[in-house]
């Protein structure tokens, strides 16, 4: 328990105490299965060809809840690092909001779409897949989302 916190508390840069409170909510909404974007996102991966991962992230760039084929902390930290990015282009274009943020890297495409309220949900996807067909997706699921919040 310990050490999830501490792995925690490198990634969104939290007081314990309220690492353990969002720790044990993600492990009672694991066990109870009642993880509430889970229907949005499994669609999202499933609908997107090469989609090997996707993340619904919060404005700290802690994992809200994530999808896919990446393994579990690497994802979680490539989320963080999304969310640090974001926040950084945030405060560089303060009245200017962005619609996507599209990194293109050798064997990976990651897109970042903004959501209200500072969320945003983050995308990766093997290069060279239709980028358009997922940015389509994503904005569907981003409505979804924004709809929720």
């Amino acid at each position: 328990m310990v050490g999830a916190c501490i792995t925690c508390r490198l990634w969104v840069y939290r007081p314990p105490e309220l690492c353990y409170k969002t720790f044990w909510q993600y492990i009672s909404a694991l066990i109870s299965g009642s993880m509430p974007y889970t229907y949005i996102l499994k669609r999202l991966l499933d609908g997107v060809e090469g989609a090997v991962g996707v993340g619904f992230v919060d404005r700290e760039g802690e994992t809200i809840q994530l999808e896919g084929q990446l393994e579990d902390y690497s994802h979680r930290v490539h989320l963080a690092y999304q969310g640090i990015l974001v926040q950084n282009l945030r405060q560089i274009h303060q009245k200017d909001s962005f619609s996507w943020l599209i990194s293109v890297h050798q064997r990976l495409t990651v897109v970042v779409k903004p959501l209200k309220n500072a969320y945003f949900l983050v995308l990766t996807l093997e290069h060279r897949k239709d980028l358009h067909k997922a940015l389509m997706q994503l904005e569907d699921a981003a409505q979804e989302l924004n709809q929720e919040l």
